[in-house]
């Protein structure tokens, strides 16, 4: 099961992984927002091997992306880079084992 857009609680999130154990727990843009720190929180409590990465595009625009005019008010999938540099921040990680670890839970969720 693929927790879409996940926005509660790091307890409710951990409910969920041990209530079902194939699940993932899916994070937006979100996360790149300083006030979101429930969202923080849940990325640090949640292990990087049950997470995988979102954009909910077209919503959810990364913080680190200027919005300028029509072009830059919509997210697109290649901005889940920006979701990927803040959960490496906050979970204290090399970017590249986040890229490696969500690509393969996505591999494990989808077959992709």
């Amino acid at each position: 099961m693929h927790r879409h857009c996940f926005t509660g609680t790091s307890e409710q999130a951990l409910d969920i992984l041990t209530e079902f154990p194939n699940s993932f727990i899916g994070l937006t843009a979100l996360v790149t927002y300083a006030s979101a720190r429930q969202v923080h929180q849940t990325v640090i409590d949640v292990p990087l091997e049950r997470m995988l990465l979102e954009t909910d595009a077209p919503f959810f625009l990364p913080q680190q992306v200027k919005r300028i005019g029509h072009t830059s008010k919509w997210s697109n999938p290649g901005m889940a880079i920006c979701v990927a540099q803040r959960i490496a921040e906050l979970k204290r990680v090399p970017l590249y084992d986040v890229l490696k670890i969500t690509r393969r839970n996505a591999k494990a969720m989808y077959g992709v």
